[in-house]
């Protein structure tokens, strides 16, 4: 027979962590100790502690077209503050309508980038996608991520009028700026956890939003029938984001998920501590619903 533990991570309940009640052990989901929920939890320790932060330059005056376009390419890594670095080589027009969450071309080694007028076309061995959602699917065979930018004049610089939506990232840029950790749905008995993989930006909003965000989007498109998750379809932050204050992190969930019966209330609760217990600073999670206090069955409500 397999052994089985318990989340070793607490979780506070309500609007404020004074008061609140802790969840038992007994009521969180338990996986077998040799599943790879424990190695993804090892995993995603490790990568934090080794964890490079981009430090993105802003476009410089003279800069040439293609100059421009690499350093772009450099600052994109960078997610700080929706990417505002990245955003000043752009144009405000097209600053507004870029989308860099609409998922990730990543590619081997240095792009060749050539200019054609105001046209600076990109080419690159391409290696892999992360979608929208932070799966990360590589690519079959041999291709090529081919994509343009064209630029005008503002000021006498150069800066991007038209661009590819989402980011076009190197395999570098990606193991700097992005780490391989877990979410967590329900087996069909939900009795275990089964852990989704998923690429998060960091710090980006910070690795607790980006699970967060994450594990609500929903399991990807080839788990999904094989697992169960308790979040009903809307559910979402109530903020978008997840802030860690003296290790406790708060998660503001939409109001409808307050109207869940208790036992999917129960089901919600571990699949976020279990999903935010590999976030290294991360000792206890509140969890509450449009504000409210949010009921765990078996957590004592002060």
């Amino acid at each position: 027979m397999k052994k089985f533990i318990s989340a070793p991570i607490l979780l506070f309940c309500g609007m404020t962590l004074a008061g609140c009640g802790l969840l038992p052990w007994s009521l969180t989901a338990q996986v077998p100790v040799d599943s790879s929920v424990q190695q993804a939890n090892e995993s995603g320790s490790n990568q934090e502690d080794q964890f490079i932060r981009v430090i993105p330059q802003g476009p410089r005056v003279g800069m040439t077209a293609v100059q421009l376009v690499q350093g772009f390419l450099d600052a994109s890594a960078a997610a700080e503050a929706d990417h505002a670095v990245a955003r000043d080589y752009l144009t405000g027009e097209a600053a507004a309508r870029w989308i860099p969450e609409a998922g990730v071309q990543v590619f081997k080694g240095t792009p060749a980038l050539t200019l054609t007028g105001t046209t600076v076309q990109f080419s690159a061995p391409l290696e892999g996608r992360i979608s929208e959602n932070g799966n990360y699917s590589p690519v079959q065979g041999e291709s090529t991520l081919n994509a343009k930018f064209t630029l005008v004049r503002q000021e006498g610089q150069w800066r991007i009028e038209q661009l590819p939506q989402g980011l076009a990232l190197s395999t570098v840029d990606v193991q700097r700026a992005y780490r391989s950790l877990s979410v967590f749905y329900f087996n069909p008995q939900f009795n275990t956890l089964v852990p989704d993989s998923r690429m998060i930006a960091v710090p980006g909003n910070g690795l607790a939003t980006g699970l967060m965000e994450a594990l609500l989007a929903g399991p990807t498109q080839w788990l999904a029938p094989a697992v169960r998750n308790s979040f009903a379809l809307g559910v979402g932050l109530n903020f978008d984001n997840v802030p860690i204050e003296n290790g406790v992190a708060t998660v503001d969930l939409t109001a409808d998920a307050g109207a869940a019966s208790d036992e999917t209330r129960r089901q919600m609760a571990q699949q976020i501590v279990w999903t935010l217990r590999q976030v290294p600073e991360v000792r206890a999670v509140s969890i509450t619903s449009g504000g409210q206090l949010f009921a765990i069955p078996g957590v004592p409500i002060p």
